[in-house]
């Protein structure tokens, strides 16, 4: 949450409204046949931005736990990773929902083998 955020929600919310502070770093969700990933700064990363204007990814690399939470969420789905994708949002956590994947479309239909298929000579 951002500081002019709490100031519209003090302005909002009645006094002694019970509320709960999230620290959640990644979200995931399936919309539509879409994956989306939002990542948000930690606590450290934060204070860099309050200091710096910008903080640095402690890795470039995604933590082995990410990558298995994001294929435990398309597990038994026809969704698409693009890592590519996940990498980037990874890198710039901006705090809201990217797409970094989609169901891929299978074409059933049967195709000819061009190299057995028989031409039709026939000029009737």
């Amino acid at each position: 949450m951002h500081p002019e955020d709490i100031i519209k929600m003090y302005e909002n919310v009645p006094l002694e409204t019970k509320v709960s502070v999230v620290d959640q770093p990644v979200k995931l969700a399936i919309i539509a046949d879409t994956l989306y990933i939002e990542f948000s700064v930690t606590g450290k990363e934060m204070q860099d931005v309050e200091i710096n204007g910008y903080f640095t990814p402690v890795t470039r690399e995604l933590p082995e736990k990410l990558k298995a939470l994001i294929e435990k969420e398309v597990e038994n789905t026809e969704i698409e990773v693009d890592w590519s994708a996940v990498e980037d949002a990874f890198l710039q956590k901006t705090g809201y929902p990217v797409a970094v994947g989609r169901k891929v479309e299978v074409d059933n239909t049967p195709e000819t083998d061009v190299r057995t298929a028989s031409p039709d000579y026939s000029y009737n």
